[in-house]
This record gives structure tokens, sequence and C-alpha cells, in this order.
């Protein structure tokens, strides 16, 4: 017992550590949004938390409104009643699946200038989408790469 216990706190220490190193990355970025523009808005749909949450660090230290769902179906309610301008997209969620999600977020004429970025771990899964998202990151995502992602965003706005 002692031994997986051991297991668990130095799985939960690294955990730990790779979160406050990103917090720290990402804080001495130096984004700049235009105070006389409205701040860009992201929603990430992603089922696990942690992962949800450092997304939304990163894109709060961009200047991004940021929204966090965690069930498909909440997203679906939410996305008819907003205009991001940037998805987060999980692939693998409880209630609507993000293939799902993608399909209604594409024949939705209001979110024609939506970017959709997938995130998944399964490859086999992202190339056998049916209808293309801008961006596909596979898991695990770096802050770097998604700091780099935010940063071209921001240019071509």
């Amino acid at each position: 017992m002692s031994e997986l216990m051991g297991r668990v706190v130095k799985g939960l220490t690294s955990l730990f550590l790779y979160y406050t190193f990103a917090i720290l990355w990402v804080s001495s970025k130096k984004w700049t949004i235009s105070m006389d523009k409205p701040k860009p808005f992201a929603i990430i749909i992603e089922d696990e938390r942690d992962i949800a949450e450092l997304f939304r660090h990163v894109f709060d230290i961009a200047g991004y409104r940021t929204e966090v769902i965690l069930h498909g179906q909440v997203a679906v309610e939410a996305l008819s009643k907003s205009e991001p301008d940037i998805v987060m997209l999980d692939l693998h969620l409880p209630g609507v699946s993000g293939k799902e999600i993608l399909e209604i977020i594409r024949k939705d004429k209001r979110l024609n200038y939506t970017k959709v970025i997938v995130i998944t771990a399964h490859a086999h899964i992202a190339d056998s989408l049916s209808v293309e998202p801008d961006l596909i990151l596979l898991k695990p995502v770096s802050i770097e790469q998604l700091s780099s992602l935010i940063d071209r965003f921001l240019l071509s706005k």
C-alpha cells in the first residue's frame, strides 16, 4: 500500500511541477491586445478539468475572454447563443461528441469565422473527421505549442 501511495504522490508532484512551470512560462509571454477593440472570445470544450483550466490560463494571459465547458450538450447550447473567435475542441466528450460539435459549428452560418482547433490523443480519429477543423493538435499539447498558436491567431485578426 505504501508503494502505491509513493507512486501517487510522485505522480501528483510531477503534475504540480509541470503546471507550475507552464504557468510561469506563459506568464513570461508578452501579449498585447488593443484596448479599443473588444477582447477576442475563446471557448474551451474539454472534459478534463485540469487541462481545460491550463488552456484557459494561456488564453486569459493572451487577452482572451474565455469560457470552459466540460460537457458536449452544454457546449452545443453555449454555441447556439454565442460567436466565439476560437473553439478548442476535444473529440471525446460526455453527452455530445466533439465530432458532432464540429459538424454543428461548420453548419452554423453565424460561426463561419470561428477557428476550430481540435485537440485529441487519437490521431486516427482526427484523420477520420468528415468535417475539417482549422487545426488539429495531438495531446499532450505543450504550452509552447498553444502559446505559438495564440500568437498566430492574434496576428491574423
